[in-house]
């Protein structure tokens, strides 16, 4: 289905309405200025560590909802498939107990993959480097790493939501711009995802606004359900199955993600019924199990959440992880090969009748994907030129 583009016009500034309409484009300004001179900084190479292996960013220009996560297992998957053994470098929003969701599941689906997830990401990288698990690492991905530039970096891989209106952006508290179009000069690749959404009179706009600021690869995508996950109820294992096992079927959804409407209106999609009862939490939130077992009682098929959400559900309802590994998914579009398969454990949800759904999401390029992973390629082959842990002092 195919929507015009839009401007952040469509969603409330992050200030509130009385402020937004007279302090938004002060506040932008000034937000704006101070970024100059801390990109100008860094540009410089001020305050910046070299690591002695090659880092790959997957990041955007936006706060949230370009689909970071699975951009991120894409790179994860393709480096391992061509016999490299990289890392996770992540902020680790709203960890418990020293666990983010987002770590949570990337955990849940790559065995034995090192995982940095906490706000200072160059302590975590040296200290895990120091380690033996740490030593055999030889790529560092790191997860919403545009703006976090005290890192350097070999490869900046750039997600843009092809439905903003780039030419129309506005920066934070004004919109929701962390950053404005001119710094695509810093991409590697630029992707612009959910592209199957607009027009392709309105793609080729698109295309062209981002052609403005940059002449490095340009990719368009998709996200995709490449699989369903059925927990539960009880001690029951996890089941694997095709994404259309939702077809026809009655859904509630909740769901603690930015842009939730995006996801709602996949599940609709998939399902071909409008969802019976949605709860909507604020980015990263914990997932009240109550509301769970609420939704399961309301006559529905399922309760569909996102892999980054049913990551904080697991953790405090008493579910656990498996390494374990059901060869007879591997031909089902179910988990490849190596891949975690979470079990569920008896927990506060162990009296749900109904399954908890989780979609597999993958990305799906369009075009150019070739072009995007030979940026990965192009970062990888100058680890032999790096040294390091190396920095320039801000000061200097």
């Amino acid at each position: 289905m195919s929507r015009p583009a839009q401007s952040e016009s469509h969603r409330p500034s992050p200030l509130p309405s009385w402020l937004a309409g007279t302090l938004g484009p002060l506040a932008a300004q000034v937000y704006g200025s101070v970024l100059a001179s801390r990109n100008a900084k860094f540009d410089a190479g001020k305050g910046v560590v070299t690591f002695d292996r090659p880092v790959i960013s997957i990041g955007n220009l936006t706060v949230g909802g370009t689909g970071k996560t699975p951009m991120v297992s894409w790179v994860v998957a393709k480096l391992r498939s061509a016999g490299h053994d990289p890392c996770i470098a992540m902020r680790g929003y709203r960890a418990v107990n020293g666990v983010s969701d987002e770590a949570a599941e990337y955990a849940a689906r790559f065995s034995d993959l090192p995982i940095v997830a906490q706000p200072n990401r160059i302590d975590g990288l040296i200290k895990l480097f120091g380690s033996e698990r740490g030593q055999r690492v030889d790529t560092i991905v790191l997860d919403d790493g545009f703006q976090h530039r005290q890192i350097a970096r070999q490869a900046n891989l750039v997600l843009l939501d092809a439905r903003w209106n780039l030419d129309a952006a506005r920066l934070l508290p004004h919109g929701w711009y962390r950053e404005g179009a001119q710094s695509l000069r810093r991409a590697d690749a630029v992707v612009l995802m959910h592209a199957d959404r607009i027009s392709s009179s309105e793609l080729a706009a698109q295309q062209a606004r981002v052609r403005r600021w940059t002449a490095a690869p340009l990719a368009s995508a998709r996200h995709a359900w490449r699989c369903v996950d059925l927990f539960g109820p009880g001690d029951k294992v996890l089941q694997s199955t095709e994404a259309t096992w939702v077809r026809g079927k009655r859904l509630a959804v909740i769901a603690a993600i930015a842009r939730p409407e995006q996801f709602i209106a996949q599940v609709e999609a998939m399902s071909g019924q409008k969802v019976v009862e949605q709860v909507l939490l604020g980015d990263h939130a914990q997932i009240p199990l109550a509301e769970v077992a609420r939704l399961a009682s309301r006559g529905v098929d399922g309760v569909v959440m996102t892999g980054k959400d049913w990551a904080k559900v697991g953790v405090g309802s008493g579910f656990a992880a498996s390494k374990s590994y059901n060869s007879s998914l591997a031909d089902s579009g179910g988990p490849s090969q190596g891949e975690a398969i979470p079990v569920a454990a008896p927990g506060s949800l162990a009296g749900l009748s109904v399954p908890i759904v989780v979609p597999r999401v993958e990305v799906q390029f369009l075009d150019a994907e070739s072009a995007v992973w030979g940026a990965v390629e192009g970062a990888v082959a100058q680890s032999g030129d790096l040294k390091g842990p190396e920095v320039v002092e801000a000061s200097a």
